[in-house]
């Protein structure tokens, strides 16, 4: 056999023993590709009355009489109980709308990266569990918080996690509150209370839009270390007296950038879906004003 002959088994030999180590060694990663591509992505919402925002999603409440919060306990309930244990369930409420074009796509690839085996609910910048946090509720439900800037309290207006995670969470606020006075904030609260649940404090999925106003900054949205800070008073900063309802809150202001996705100041990140807080009409007036921005941006992309 010539040298070259040789070099050549010797090269193709040492190519083989690398794929086997290769292979060898990446078992967690193709698991994770593996499951990725089998896992089902269900976006729910309720409403009795109101219009749906999102196409995608699924109303749970169609045909049921509200009758409280406790409606689309239930109505959530009853639907996730038929699908398969790891199916990915994102539940918004009826004033929430998506933030970017694929959204079950984008839903995927999160919560991929947020690998948890809990039930991720929405954040907003106050605490209210049914009615304005007083000192007592703040030592309860929020006592050990290592959070103190931005959205640091549960907003039961969206959630993201596996059916059988989110199943077993709905089974139990079904078991112990009573269905009369009913508030699935304070029930959900008290999940977290306990662990069971956990929060988006950096908005990745949810975030909640309360009295925004416009911002007419047209360079893409930057983030200073002191992100949180231009946002509240120094006297809220931290404390018990951020914790009670509008101490310092000064309201963000938002932009649809060159992605036609709304981003702000106060956000960490690019939200998924933007909730809009609060009932009544100029609530859902300003749902439609930024839904209508961000799909007129779109269209002017797609021209």
């Amino acid at each position: 056999m010539s040298k070259s002959a040789a070099c050549v088994l010797v090269l193709w030999f040492l190519l083989f023993l690398g794929s086997i180590q290769n292979n060898h060694h990446s078992p967690k990663q193709a698991a994770k590709k593996i499951r990725l591509n089998e896992t089902e992505v269900v976006i729910l919402t309720c409403s009795t009355k109101a219009e749906v925002m999102l196409k995608e999603a699924l109303n749970v409440c169609e045909n049921m009489p509200w009758t409280g919060f406790y409606t689309k306990i239930i109505g959530a309930y009853q639907t996730i109980k038929t699908m398969q244990n790891k199916s990915l369930v994102a539940f918004v409420d009826s004033d929430v709308i998506k933030n970017v074009g694929n959204i079950k796509t984008e839903l995927k690839t999160a919560w991929a990266l947020y690998n948890s085996t809990k039930v991720l609910f929405s954040t907003e910048p106050f605490c209210w569990v049914g009615r304005n946090c007083n000192d007592e509720d703040f030592y309860k439900f929020y006592k050990n918080s290592a959070h103190w800037r931005g959205y640091n309290f549960l907003n039961s207006g969206g959630y993201i996690g596996t059916a059988d995670a989110i199943s077993a969470a709905l089974e139990l606020i079904i078991e112990e509150f009573d269905p009369n006075g009913f508030d699935d904030q304070y029930s959900a609260t008290e999940l977290f209370r306990r662990g069971i649940v956990e929060l988006d404090y950096d908005n990745v999925f949810f975030s909640s839009f309360i009295d925004a106003k416009p911002w007419k900054l047209r360079n893409l949205l930057r983030q200073p270390s002191s992100l949180y800070k231009k946002n509240m008073r120094p006297s809220c900063i931290t404390g018990l007296q951020f914790a009670k309802h509008g101490c310092g809150w000064n309201p963000p202001k938002w932009r649809v950038n060159s992605n036609c996705s709304v981003v702000s100041k106060a956000w960490r990140t690019r939200p998924l879906f933007i909730h809009f807080n609060g009932a009544g009409h100029k609530s859902r007036a300003k749902m439609n004003g930024v839904k209508n921005a961000i799909e007129a941006c779109a269209s002017v992309r797609l021209a």
